[in-house]
């Protein structure tokens, strides 16, 4: 699927113990858009 792609994702640990409530108020600050999760990201639930 990626072929060619390669390299390490450090994930910053600042990302770690994200406050829902907090995000949630965050978000307020831009334009309403629908949230979406996908395999692999974040937060994703297989329904």
């Amino acid at each position: 699927m990626y072929s060619g792609v390669h390299g390490k994702f450090y994930e910053a640990t600042v990302f770690e113990n994200l406050k829902a409530d907090e995000v949630e108020e965050f978000d307020k600050n831009f334009p309403h858009m629908e949230k979406l999760r996908f395999p692999g990201q974040w937060g994703y639930v297989e329904e």
